[in-house]
């Protein structure tokens, strides 16, 4: 009985791939998605100091396309300072504003397949990536290799994979450990190693807040009248 019970459990068990495709699916398939994030970038090389940037912020995904992205850069390459920007789309139209009080640009038209790209593009680039890069427009996902699982503290999971990025050589692959919740598959963290132009950068993700179908008032994605 013991053996069979054993074998079931085989059978059920998520090969690695698998589970990276489930948490880009949950992305996807959600009817809303709220995701607070602190985002850190290390650089280091060239017998210097460490170059830092920090952001935190909240992107909100609804029906329809309907997006909408606070962003605030508390740290710049090192200097300190406290810059904004927020993007809000109702679907049809996207407004832009840089800072608080600064004018609203609006632009005709807004992006497709909203949590599909936002799922492909955090997955493979990571969150400031997937706001930014236009790239992420692209209907060709990075192509990733070498999933591997592995277990994290406390019931968490992880994710172990390398990235090809767009451009760069094949021999130049992104390392990233992807940290999951293995029963909802919302995200804790994302850690991405990579070596630029022979500097060493580390970029870290902790996600706050990782809600998906949450209540989001279409009011959030209202831009400046």
């Amino acid at each position: 009985m013991r053996i069979l019970m054993a074998l079931v459990l085989f059978l059920q068990e998520q090969t690695p791939e698998e589970i990276f495709r489930k948490i880009e699916q949950t992305i996807e398939e959600s009817k809303t998605l709220t995701v607070k994030f602190r985002w850190e970038d290390v650089e280091s090389g060239d017998g210097k100091d460490a170059s830092v940037s920090v952001a935190i912020g909240t992107i909100q995904l609804g029906h329809d396309n309907k997006r909408r992205v606070d962003i605030r850069f508390l740290q710049v390459a090192g200097e300190v300072g406290d810059q904004t920007l927020t993007t809000i789309s109702d679907g049809k139209k996207t407004w832009k504003r840089e800072s608080v009080g600064k004018t609203w640009h609006v632009g005709e038209g807004t992006l497709n397949n909203t949590k599909r790209l936002f799922a492909t593009m955090l997955t493979r680039e990571g969150v400031i990536v997937s706001l930014f890069d236009p790239s992420h427009k692209s209907k060709t996902p990075y192509p990733i290799s070498d999933i591997k699982a592995s277990d994290d503290d406390k019931g968490v999971k992880a994710l172990t994979y390398k990235v090809q990025r767009i451009g760069g050589s094949k021999d130049s692959l992104d390392e990233v450990r992807l940290s999951y919740d293995p029963k909802s598959y919302r995200l804790f963290k994302r850690v991405n190693k990579r070596v630029v132009d022979g500097k060493n950068k580390i970029l870290t993700e902790v996600f706050n807040e990782f809600t998906f179908n949450d209540d989001i008032s279409d009011d959030v994605f209202k831009g400046e009248r």
